[in-house]
């Protein structure tokens, strides 16, 4: 069985995805204000990519994305709202922590 997590990513911030148990997936991304906003995943080379981007008429966007433990998250403009799915047997507590920077 699996366990759903989501989190707020602020506008403007990086955020550290700190897997302790090996990588963090994300299914998909909510607009939260009214403002478009672009999704943005680093990982260890820095690169970083737009794997999304939200519109007022656009506010959702389905992702599967398995990010390595070190990935950092990042968005422009608009708040968005992040989820995922967990192994049910994993504390999402444990398993997935944010740290904003």
């Amino acid at each position: 069985m699996s366990v759903h997590w989501r989190r707020s990513l602020p506008a403007g911030a990086a955020v550290s995805l700190q897997a302790t148990l090996g990588s963090a997936e994300i299914r998909s991304c909510c607009l939260v204000s009214g403002e478009s906003s672009t999704l943005y995943c680093a990982a260890e080379n820095g690169q970083r990519y737009a794997v999304g981007h939200l519109t007022s008429g656009s506010p959702h966007c389905s992702l599967k994305l398995l990010l390595p433990k070190d990935a950092i998250v990042s968005c422009t403009a608009g708040e968005l709202m992040i989820c995922g799915v967990a192994d049910s047997d994993m504390q999402v507590e444990t398993w997935l922590q944010f740290s904003c920077y």
